[in-house]
């Protein structure tokens, strides 16, 4: 992906920092340009996110015309980590295509004001599912924990549990001197420790008409967000970890 702030000024902008959405360039500019290449001979069609300071959005399509769009609070989770490397509070939302060995081009407009404060999208505590044209997604009302995951059009019901654990290291014993490493996993016990003490964790639920977010809190240094967009075929688990307290 590149961007553009101007016809005559085109750079790209560095990656290192896009998992914790920071990109200087769409932080600061009022209007830019995303261009999209696919390198496979097939159209592709994927959900963009970019961070942004304006909290209204315009994004026209090649074309001209008005491309969905939505846009969201980046979670607390996501800003802490950044330790001030960004500055952006909200994330620009939009599904894009490219075609075969080819790009396509968006223009986003920012309109919002970048000091307005990032009021959260409505949001239900203790969510009980999300569901789309494809799948729906089932949650424990009592736990807060993935509890099944159900595919609409072929009518299979998935039960699952998904949660977070960690293992003690090991500073070796009588056996072998051999402490746990860098290089070297060997955990004291074969029993991991789940992250959270609770067997409840705290949620929230994002929607809007582009996506759905179950936003999951295991502790002060773990969290998830299970999404998922409308129209799309499968869900996507997103995890947060750390800073990792190890004193």
């Amino acid at each position: 992906m590149w961007t553009a702030s101007s016809p005559n000024s085109c750079r790209s902008p560095p990656a290192s920092a896009l998992n914790i959405s920071v990109c200087p360039l769409t932080e600061a500019a009022g209007r830019f340009t995303v261009i999209l290449y696919n390198p496979l001979g097939r159209r592709v069609s994927w959900p963009i996110g970019l961070p942004v300071t304006g909290a209204s959005c315009a994004v026209p399509a090649p074309q001209g015309q008005p491309v969905p769009s939505e846009v969201v609070p980046v979670s607390n989770f996501t800003r802490r980590l950044r330790e001030g490397g960004g500055s952006a509070v909200w994330e620009l939302l939009f599904q894009a295509s490219a075609p075969p060995l080819g790009f396509s081009t968006f223009t986003v407009l920012s309109r919002g004001d970048p000091r307005a404060h990032p009021a959260r999208t409505p949001v239900l505590s203790q969510p009980r599912e999300i569901q789309n044209e494809h799948l729906r997604v089932l949650f424990d009302p009592l736990t807060g924990h993935l509890k099944e995951i159900q595919n609409l059009d072929k009518s299979i019901l998935l039960p699952v549990f998904q949660n977070f654990y960690w293992y003690n290291a090991s500073v070796g014993n009588d056996e072998s001197p051999q402490a746990s490493g860098a290089y070297i996993f060997r955990p004291n016990s074969s029993e991991p420790i789940p992250v959270s003490s609770s067997k409840r964790v705290s949620t929230h639920l994002v929607k809007n008409a582009l996506v759905q977010e179950v936003h999951q809190n295991f502790s002060s240094w773990c969290s998830q967000v299970v999404r998922l967009h409308a129209g799309q075929p499968y869900v996507e688990l997103e995890w947060t970890v750390g800073p990792i307290p190890v004193a």
